[in-house]
């Protein structure tokens, strides 16, 4: 049994799914680079084709909706193909831990064999955890909207307060609750061979006691990473404005920007996505420790105590085998039949 299995603190499992990230770089890099070009694709197509990165570019009152609308738009479709290949994350971490042989194209072929079933758990997992609050989010907007029709409440105090502190702050938490609760639904799915609601009822009794755990594993790995694409798209732009204003190279910055960040969004999926699904693996190994005993079934079996039970409870019962013994009339006779007996 690898040691890795016991009960561990939060920094022990950051520390230790780093140190299998940084160790399988590549390994993590290549599983990544597929949805990263699949959503790098989707955008050069949407730049060039289907323009809908441009609605909220145009002038007026309504462009700053707009533009969170295709932002809403774009950030659905990037968490739910990138969760699509979450089990191909699972399976190569899970088999450095158990010291297995891993390989980028093993990873995504054990993905692909059951994607249907994974991209019915990637539906279920985003409409509850992303399109049910957001959809109580607009709701709620649009109730308070009606009311201070109704009732002339023009306060912009009011407007703040119910139209957009108290939905987001509502929304946010639901997002992290529900998330972290059913965070384990895909580990579950791919190592526990559990489908559809299974899964996600599993993830919801597994994650009882653990949910903070996950909540703040995503939330620092969030942080870390979101500031250093940041600084990344900060020194992009800033090119860009050198191009732009000082070589005066216009028809070469037309769509230098977007092209850029597309393809810096691509590379930085590739080194950072990897990071979170290694990290919720640990957590739902640990959980599964301290609420299972994961660990001492896995000293069993390395012990090779379960394979002989089983075996000796297929073997046939053994059945006593009647030997006969010629009649004698003699006491030399009866003593022996008797110690046969």
């Amino acid at each position: 049994m690898p040691a890795q299995l016991r009960p561990m603190k939060l920094g022990e499992l950051l520390d230790q799914g780093f140190s299998i990230y940084r160790k399988n770089f590549w390994l993590f890099a290549g599983i990544a680079m597929v949805p990263a070009v699949i959503i790098f694709a989707l955008h050069v197509i949407d730049m060039l084709w289907v323009h809908l990165n441009q609605i909220g570019h145009s002038a007026g009152g309504s462009a700053m909706g707009a533009a969170m609308l295709v932002g809403l738009i774009f950030f659905h479709i990037n968490a739910f193909i990138v969760l699509l290949f979450y089990p191909a994350f699972v399976k190569a971490a899970s088999s450095i831990l158990f010291e297995e042989k891993s390989t980028v194209f093993g990873s995504l072929r054990f993905a692909a064999l059951r994607w249907h079933g994974y991209l019915w758990i990637d539906v279920l997992k985003n409409s509850a955890q992303l399109l049910i609050p957001e959809g109580l989010c607009i709701g709620f907007i649009a109730l308070c909207g009606y009311f201070i029709d109704r009732f002339n409440l023009n306060d912009e105090n009011v407007l703040i307060a119910f139209i957009v502190i108290t939905p987001a702050l509502g929304t946010l938490y639901l997002i992290i609750r529900v998330g972290a609760s059913l965070a384990f639904a895909i580990p579950a799915a791919a190592l526990e061979q559990v489908r559809g609601f299974k899964a996600l009822r599993r993830s919801w009794r597994l994650s009882k006691g653990g949910r903070l755990r996950v909540a703040i594993s995503w939330t620092l790995i969030a942080i870390l990473t979101g500031t250093l694409w940041y600084v990344m798209e900060g020194v992009v732009y800033a090119i860009e404005r050198i191009l732009s204003r000082t070589m005066h190279v216009h028809f070469i910055t037309q769509h230098f920007y977007e092209i850029s960040i597309y393809s810096l969004a691509a590379i930085y999926r590739a080194g950072f996505l990897p990071i979170y699904p290694i990290v919720l693996l640990l957590i739902y190994y640990d959980q599964r420790v301290r609420k299972e005993g994961y660990d001492i079934e896995q000293m069993i079996e390395a012990a090779g105590l379960v394979a002989p039970v089983e075996a000796a409870a297929a073997e046939p019962a053994a059945v006593p085998v009647a030997v006969a013994t010629p009649a004698a009339d003699g006491p030399e006779s009866q003593a022996a039949g008797e110690s046969l007996a």
